[in-house]
């Protein structure tokens, strides 16, 4: 996509406490229960659901007379569906092992209800007509066994915020509690389906654009609690807001907020510790348009908020280890500089962009002084290079390279800074 696109329109930054963005979530969360973007990520219930509208729509003759590349895009959903999900099944088996048990439950079920014998390694074979009423089949289940599940979901938000309120009391988590317990509320819980979640390869996630908490139904028990919280304080970290201003002659690409009549949309620029950066390409996710853009400090971001998972669940494993490796590694190198590094970064994971104070984001610019401070750094930042690293080859490589350039010494420090400042290193490294 042409940058230019993105041009024609006004960007600027805003506070998430501002009354227009307060008024943009209303209006938005009122959409979302409308066309039911913040309900379940079921496996196939958007394909069946397109399949059953279109063989009912189709049939009418008369309603395309006026549109036929509409009644062409209609059977093609018709003759692509199915396949396509029998592909992602075909995934599934590959990426979806630690949920065998799970589907062999499932398919067993079905087997016994429809007098079938199908296995699971034979599900992507199946004719169409079979596999079809399988998924329909697995839709039905998934609804049912929901029920409890989120409620035993929703049964974390107490403990989770007597747990926050007692660490924000012992000073050690920079949040206000009318803060705490605003966001939490606007929070929704949803059960994940374990087949359509299989290959992130993940339990949970957050989606800082509808605010949903999604955990997987089939996450083990002792997991879950866990993935709560670390989602949760996805949801509470501190955010950068831009309110992107339609340009009059601009088509409706970016947004179907304009499409509904808002005059500006708004788009979390900065999470915590990730800032999402130019934009790349846009793609349709859950009925909206949503802007790709360079990804930076994920990483980082990832790292501090398993860390402060741990310290709150009381655990010593937990996911993310290269990344909290390469986090623990910076802040070793910054003790004899600054007395306690781990609180920069929680500071600045958690601090708010807000564009009337004078600096506005201050906890982020003093945590980057102080990493400089530590790597012997001067006109290049640490964490960017870091970042760059990470993003051209990885957090091993990341942490191999910071092991072997830093060194505690001037002229060790002088020539980690000449080559962390060469744009030949960056590329020898991809």
């Amino acid at each position: 996509m042409d940058s230019q696109e993105f041009e024609r329109s006004t960007i600027a930054k805003v506070s998430e406490t501002s009354p227009e963005y307060q008024r943009y979530l209303a209006e938005s969360r009122e959409m979302d229960d409308i066309t039911e973007l913040r309900e379940h990520e079921i496996f196939g219930a958007r394909e069946i659901d397109e399949l059953d509208r279109w063989r009912t729509d189709l049939g009418d003759e008369e309603m395309w007379q006026n549109v036929p590349d509409m009644r062409e895009h209609g059977a093609k959903k018709l003759r692509e569906n199915i396949p396509e999900l029998k592909k992602r099944v075909s995934e599934f088996l590959v990426k979806g092992r630690r949920y065998y048990p799970a589907l062999q439950a499932e398919v067993d079920e079905f087997n016994e209800k429809t007098g079938g014998s199908v296995s699971i390694e034979e599900l992507p074979q199946l004719p169409d007509e079979v596999f079809e009423s399988f998924v329909r089949f697995h839709i039905s289940n998934f609804k049912e066994q929901v029920v409890d599940f989120e409620a035993e979901l929703e049964s974390y938000r107490g403990r989770f915020l007597e747990q926050a309120k007692s660490v924000i009391e012992a000073g050690l988590l920079p949040i206000s509690h009318e803060l705490l317990e605003r966001r939490m509320s606007h929070v929704a819980l949803k059960a994940h389906d374990y087949l359509d979640s299989a290959l992130d390869e993940i339990w949970g996630s957050y989606n800082d654009r509808d605010k949903v908490i999604r955990i997987v139904e089939k996450a083990p028990l002792e997991v879950r609690y866990h993935t709560f919280v670390h989602e949760m304080l996805h949801a509470l970290s501190g955010v950068t807001i831009l309110k992107k201003t339609h340009g009059e002659d601009e088509e409706d690409a970016l947004s179907v907020d304009l499409s509904l009549g808002m005059e500006a949309s708004y788009e979390p620029q900065r999470g915590g510790l990730h800032i999402s950066g130019k934009p790349l390409d846009v793609v349709r996710h859950r009925g909206r348009f949503m802007i790709l853009t360079q990804e930076r400090f994920g990483w980082l971001n990832e790292a501090i908020t398993e860390a402060l998972t741990l310290e709150l669940v009381d655990e010593k494993e937990g996911a993310y280890q290269s990344n909290r490796e390469l986090l623990e590694l910076i802040e070793g190198t910054m003790f004899g500089t600054v007395k306690d590094p781990r609180f920069l970064f929680v500071r600045a994971y958690f601090e708010n962009y807000e564009p009337q104070d004078e600096y506005r984001i201050p906890a982020w610019k003093e945590l980057n002084r102080a990493v400089n401070k530590a790597f012997g750094l001067e006109g290049v930042s640490g964490l960017a290079y870091i970042d760059k690293v990470v993003q051209a080859s990885g957090v091993q490589m990341a942490i191999n390279d910071v092991e072997t350039h830093f060194i505690q010494t001037n002229s060790g420090r002088q020539s980690w800074l000449q080559h962390a400042a060469s744009p030949k290193h960056i590329q020898d490294s991809k």
